[in-house]
């Protein structure tokens, strides 16, 4: 089981990130909404203002997308 399709119980019952994303995409169907795990997405090397001989590497999804909306992984409170 991963945790993109895993449903919480508790104080979350039945919520997981792909029912979050699959009710934003038939809300706002003219916009796109992807899952995407940033650890593993490529990267992008791009220079540090004010200092060219340095880079630092960034997710090509960040780069490339217009909006970005991070949820934070979802703990029952005690």
């Amino acid at each position: 089981m991963d945790g993109w399709t895993s449903e919480w119980s508790g104080a979350f019952t039945g919520l997981s990130y792909k029912k979050l994303v699959d009710d934003f995409i038939h809300r706002y169907p003219e916009i796109q909404f992807e899952i995407v795990d940033l650890n593993f997405d490529e990267t992008v090397d791009l220079p540090v203002p004010g200092n060219p001989e340095r880079n630092y590497k960034i997710p090509t999804t960040i780069q490339q997308c217009d909006r970005v909306i991070s949820v934070a992984p979802l703990r029952p409170t005690r």
